[in-house]
């Protein structure tokens, strides 16, 4: 129980640190307000900042508090309750200071042009990127077929904190196949979005941090789920989960670093009127399909542009065709 503590806790702290580091996620803006260098990087800056990080430390301390002395039978509701809460204090505090910076906007040229060109090269960086987490769920579904005569009947995949199964699954096609499939599916919905990305937004560098955490995250999802599928034949240790779970949580932080030292990359910068409440973008006069938020170096929907519509529907369908799937297999 001490060992589901001390993860549920380093969850708790990296989820933290990650609303304490977001001033820092995009070295150029401040609170996503395209402002002068002087500003950002002066005493003016520093203090928005300041306030950012005092309004968000009670938060802090009180969350790792409770997580180290409440009672662990209670966990699925505290973990829970303790991520949503500091970050909807953060979005408070982020808002106020967001608010703060727009008094320093730089002035901005109303033009906006987009070269949406090289279609071919993004097929190929997608390609690179996604096929290798997509053979991962697939070399696994060709081991299991070569052992299907291994498997038995009924095996564990669900464990209480004690060590004691509680979760079954069956040998049929939808027990053995469907977690595989269904990570086949979530990597390419991935892939989709990344590509979407590349050929909706401005020619930038292909290495952006929003690219990699797709990335990251397919490669996540292929380990989960091979895992998961390997449960048929072998038993997985906790050891195993934490490694990988401390392995992506490494990797992230990775390129959170990356993006908040990369200051000779070009920045898309966006008319401050155009933002709905600093989330949701709407110029019909910019062609880009996909824009640079004001935080970090991850992207949204240009709702100004029609294609984005479209594009929300074809994600809702595919989304609406995964749940029918998980029905029609598991029913």
């Amino acid at each position: 129980m001490t060992k589901f503590r001390i993860l549920a806790m380093a969850s708790l702290a990296f989820s933290l640190l990650m609303e304490h580091a977001l001033p820092y996620f995009h070295g150029k803006r401040l609170f996503g307000v395209a402002v002068p260098g002087g500003v950002r990087y002066g005493g003016k800056g520093a203090e928005l900042i300041r306030r950012y990080e005092v309004q968000l430390l009670p938060w802090t301390m009180a969350t790792l508090l409770a997580a180290a002395f409440l009672p662990f039978s209670w966990a699925v509701i505290w973990i829970n309750a303790l991520m949503v809460i500091p970050a909807i204090a953060t979005i408070r505090a982020y808002a106020h200071a967001h608010e703060g910076a727009r008094r320093f906007a730089a002035a901005q040229s109303g033009i906006r042009e987009a070269s949406l060109s090289d279609s071919g090269g993004d097929f190929r960086h997608v390609a690179w990127h996604f096929l290798p987490p997509l053979a991962i769920p697939g070399a696994v579904a060709l081991y299991l077929r070569a052992h299907w005569h291994e498997i038995p009947a009924r095996f564990a995949v669900h464990w209480t904190t004690d060590g004691v199964p509680n979760g079954w699954a069956y040998k049929t096609v939808a027990g053995i196949y469907g977690p595989l499939l269904f990570a086949a599916l979530i990597i390419v919905f991935l892939a989709g979005l990344c590509l979407s990305i590349l050929l909706g937004s401005r020619r930038r560098s292909p290495a952006t941090a929003a690219i990699s955490v797709m990335t990251a995250s397919a490669y996540l999802v292929a380990a989960a789920f091979a895992l998961v599928g390997v449960l048929a034949l072998h038993y997985v240790p906790m050891g195993a989960v934490a490694a990988m779970m401390i392995g992506y949580i490494v990797v992230l932080g990775s390129i959170v670093v990356r993006a908040m030292g990369a200051t000779t990359e070009p920045e898309d910068i966006t008319p401050e009127e155009c933002w709905r409440g600093g989330q949701f973008y709407y110029n019909p006069e910019d062609p880009a399909l996909f824009v640079q938020t004001p935080v970090g170096s991850s992207y949204t929907l240009n709702f100004g542009n029609h294609g984005s519509w479209f594009l929300v529907g074809l994600i809702v369908l595919y989304i609406a065709a995964m749940v029918c799937l998980a029905r029609v297999i598991w029913s």
